[in-house]
């Protein structure tokens, strides 16, 4: 079977997408495959920027439709800069958030509709979506008692990370074919080994 060349990893705030793709990045590179890790928004001079205005810069009050475009001009300079070249080079791309979480806080979360979002992102990009995404869920209970140093996002309270948690669950069974369900309040070892097998089934 082909490798899959971008693999996400998703999920609410807090539900350990950090520590799951570092450790995907880590066990795929002990199997032999050249690895790049990437973050949304991030892993470029305007990602970055992006990043900052849209998570840190408590003085701007943006619409949805202003968030979907500062983060689709972070994934195209994202795709052209990083992500075209390692595909030509065959590497496997590990992201921390990607198309997926545009569908669910700008389409679900934030109003403007999964399909509508969706196509814009078709026209936008064409095929560079994910080959695997991996959903980590968890209960809002627990996701409330692992957030700490808040950022705008993470400070909009409980019925928000709800309606995300949702969003996501209901993402999965629309793109069964790429999207995989894994339960993120249990040990992280054990969340590892299914994020693994998951792979595995791909590879």
């Amino acid at each position: 079977m082909d490798v899959p060349m971008i693999i996400s990893i998703e999920g609410a705030d807090a539900t350990g997408k950090s520590s799951v793709a570092q450790f995907l990045c880590e066990r795929l590179e002990e199997e032999g495959y050249e690895v790049l890790f990437l973050r949304e928004p991030g892993s470029t001079g305007l990602g970055e920027r992006v990043r900052a205005l849209l998570l840190h810069d408590e003085s701007l009050s943006l619409g949805v439709r202003a968030e979907l475009f500062l983060y689709l001009a972070a994934r195209a300079q994202l795709i052209e800069e990083l992500i075209r070249p390692a595909i030509k080079q065959k590497k496997i791309i590990v992201l921390d958030r990607y198309v997926d979480s545009t569908l669910v806080y700008q389409g679900v979360v934030g109003g403007l509709g999964v399909e509508k979002v969706l196509q814009v992102m078709i026209d936008f990009f064409g095929v560079y979506f994910p080959q695997l995404t991996i959903v980590l869920d968890s209960d809002v209970d627990v996701i409330m008692q692992r957030l700490r140093d808040k950022d705008k996002i993470e400070s909009r309270g409980r019925e928000f990370f709800e309606h995300v948690v949702q969003a996501y669950r209901d993402l999965v069974e629309i793109f069964p074919e790429r999207m995989v369900l894994i339960d993120s309040n249990k040990d992280l070892n054990w969340v590892c080994d299914e994020v693994w097998k998951a792979i595995k089934e791909r590879l």
